[in-house]
């Protein structure tokens, strides 16, 4: 884990961030770190467990969804970046069309 920096930033601040190219950031408690970006073949697992979980759910008839690239907001001033994010599909759903909401989804900071 690598601090970027020793000013502390808001998730609005986070959101409007523009970093190095191809670098890829969490915010945790207001502290930007630097997270690896992912190899090919990271992605490429990712992907292909998302595809599981999307057929086991449709299968399985359950309201689930499962997403890859997303960050979530954790925290007041927190986003993690994890692998696989699955949620309901109305978290899903609301969550999309919120503007600041305790649970905001948003696109991977990659």
């Amino acid at each position: 884990m690598v601090i970027t920096s020793t000013k502390k930033l808001t998730f609005e601040e986070y959101l409007n961030y523009q970093g190095e190219s191809g670098v890829c950031y969490e915010l945790y408690r207001g502290n930007l770190i630097e997270i690896p970006t992912p190899t090919g073949i990271h992605i490429k697992i990712c992907q292909f467990l998302v595809y599981q979980f999307r057929r086991f759910f449709a299968a399985q008839n359950l309201p689930l969804v499962a997403i890859v690239t997303t960050a979530v907001r954790t925290e007041e001033d927190s986003s993690r970046v994890p692998d696989v994010v699955i949620c309901t599909r109305s978290l899903w759903k609301s969550a999309r069309n919120l503007v600041l909401p305790y649970w905001i989804l948003k696109k991977n900071r990659c």
